[in-house]
């Protein structure tokens, strides 16, 4: 813990190293310790409890600001926009907050909620995984079925029209597959479904559809430019790009190259090329950040890709 404290932030870990190493140190030391380890000061009668604690960072204060969540509710997802937020607790239920000016949060208004509030429109859903666009959300049931609210420019919500809604609606053209990977940009989203198959919609500048244009689709529409031996099992959308991460650790990516981001050599911008980024590493994860993407392979490599300053 001393080293955590440190009050010089180059001295501290950084977030991977706690999460992947020390977290996951400490609490095999917990589940492995008995309770005569314990101490026989621990009243046995009593169950454990356990509680969710979420924290905001301010990077503008450095300071880590806890956020108000519900006491019972403990949480399996997080997910970040622009200036939204949505969570989902192990009981399926949804909260959001933050700005509400396309209706993002769900609640069926565009009043800012500054504290996490319950979405109403989902409680008989059984909410599984959430992502968040830039003014639009995306919901994804424990069945796969998908569901959106916020902003309709540019196609954004997947409903076959532009129009934005204010509260969670069903994407009919996906009721017939199982969606299991879910990935928002700041204005396309991409899903995956049990088979592998990929479908993109919303903003299609610089080819991040992998469509092979630059149309904006305001339904989901399958990318086959992806070769049909090929499986998908996941999806991640970048700010103006796309990356698929195939079952056999490949990686497949589309959009904007600008700063080489996409590890594509020198292209500024491409439409539907998709190229095998790493021919001797099996990527388990891929991140896209706005200007670099970062994989993490087996071996705890790193492949990255990132904006070089003179």
């Amino acid at each position: 813990v001393a080293d955590i404290l440190q009050k010089d932030p180059d001295m501290r870990p950084d977030v991977e190293e706690l999460l992947n190493e020390r977290l996951t140190k400490l609490m095999k030391r917990f589940e492995d310790t008995s309770e005569d380890e314990l101490g026989s000061s621990i009243d046995k009668s009593r169950k454990i409890k356990r509680r969710t604690l979420l924290y905001y960072l301010d990077l503008l204060y450095t300071n880590m600001c806890p956020i108000e969540i519900p006491a019972k509710g403990q949480l399996r997802q997080v997910a970040v926009g622009t200036s939204h937020v949505a969570m989902v607790t192990m009981e399926h239920a949804v909260y959001t907050w933050g700005s509400n000016c396309c209706g993002q949060l769900g609640h069926g208004d565009c009043s800012r909620q500054d504290k996490p509030t319950q979405v109403e429109a989902l409680k008989s859903k059984a909410i599984l995984k959430v992502c968040c666009g830039g003014k639009f959300t995306v919901f994804v049931t424990d069945n796969g079925i998908v569901m959106t609210c916020g902003l309709g420019e540019q196609g954004c919500l997947g409903h076959g029209d532009w129009s934005s809604s204010s509260k969670p609606k069903l994407i009919e053209t996906l009721l017939s597959f199982d969606v299991t990977s879910v990935s928002c940009g700041i204005a396309h989203a991409a899903v995956v479904t049990s088979d592998g198959v990929v479908f993109a919609w919303g903003c299609g500048d610089d080819g991040r559809l992998g469509l092979g244009d630059e149309d904006d689709k305001c339904l989901p529409t399958e990318v086959t430019a992806i070769d049909d031996t090929v499986s998908i099992k996941q999806v991640k959308c970048g700010y103006d790009g796309t990356m698929f991460l195939t079952d056999t650790g490949a990686l497949l990516a589309c959009g904007s190259n600008a700063n080489n981001k996409l590890g594509l050599n020198n292209r500024q911008g491409f439409l539907m090329q998709m190229k095998n980024l790493l021919n001797k590493n099996t990527v388990n994860c891929v991140a896209v950040a706005a200007t670099f993407c970062k994989d993490r392979g087996d071996g705890r490599r790193d492949g990255k890709w990132r904006e070089m300053c003179d």
